[in-house]
């Protein structure tokens, strides 16, 4: 996983807001996929808060791909706010070019 290129999408679990971690992993061929690690508390939002989850090395990863969304779902949800790093709606290429570490390779 690239840690540093991690992006978050605003989301609430159990009434709890805060965020679903997005990072970019990259594969043996040097491609890039962006995964879905889960949610944090809004107070979890810098990863330096929460190293533990910070994994190094080889892994396997099982889940579902989906297909980037083509436009903004609703006209009710906020911009994504890039330079805070906070996604209201997934917008998978702005996720990709604005993430700070080589990821940008992916597209």
């Amino acid at each position: 996983f690239l840690h540093q290129g991690e992006r978050h999408f605003f989301s609430t679990w159990e009434g709890d807001s805060g965020f679903n971690v997005y990072t970019p992993l990259q594969l043996e061929g040097g491609r890039f996929v962006l995964v879905n690690r889960g949610f944090v508390p809004y107070d979890l939002k810098d990863p330096a808060r929460r190293r533990q989850g910070e994994v190094a090395g080889k892994v396997t990863v099982t889940g579902l791909a989906r297909n980037p969304l083509p436009s903004k779902p609703s006209m009710m949800l906020p911009d994504n706010d890039v330079a805070k790093n906070i996604f209201y709606w997934k917008d998978r290429d702005v996720m990709a070019a604005t993430a700070p570490s080589r990821s940008s390779c992916w597209r």
